[in-house]
């Protein structure tokens, strides 16, 4: 999906380009002159806006967050999550089921071995990746956003998902 991105991306970005009128062909591309002037320009960057983790992808991010801030004031809250996996009891039962085919009791999810349970991880990291996000979402819904309002009310905020393989981290600023 995002080799897909990237070319779609490739391909509006070289209609755009200032050309000048200048038509390019795949030829072009292949020249380390021609690729060296595309970066110059940052319309090499610009395919990568989109792809997440990508430096232009965050450079976005960073403008959002700004403008944020100058139209909210600076936020009053902020908070990083990460997903723990190993630690995640009802995770790693689920991904027994779904990986192995088999049942664990609690005292089985206790005892594994750390390898097993990377092991597991490593096999489904969709699954993962989901019940992080199906977390975070409870938390914000039932938590911070909750009648009780625990940081005080929620004008708005702001979510920067990052995902790999050492870790799922969520970063959220909160302005109220």
């Amino acid at each position: 999906m995002q080799i897909k991105q990237i070319q779609n991306s490739a391909c509006i970005s070289l209609r755009k380009c200032k050309t000048k009128g200048n038509k390019y062909t795949a030829g072009d591309l292949k020249s380390d002159d021609y690729v060296n002037k595309l970066i110059h320009q940052d319309e090499g960057f610009r395919v990568l806006r989109n792809l997440r983790g990508s430096p232009p992808y965050f450079e976005k991010c960073k403008k959002d967050l700004f403008g944020m801030i100058r139209q909210l004031g600076n936020p009053t809250w902020f908070c990083s999550f990460s997903a723990a996996e190993t630690r995640c009891s009802h995770l790693l039962k689920t991904l027994c089921r779904l990986v192995e085919k088999k049942d664990y009791t609690d005292y089985e999810i206790q005892n594994m071995k750390w390898q097993q349970k990377s092991d597991l991880i490593q096999k489904d990291p969709v699954t993962c990746a989901r019940n992080f996000e199906h977390m975070v979402q409870l938390f914000i819904r039932d938590v911070l956003k909750s009648d009780a309002m625990p940081i005080g009310e929620i004008e708005d905020f702001f979510t920067e998902w990052n995902f790999n393989k050492e870790a799922h981290l969520i970063y959220m600023h909160y302005f109220g």
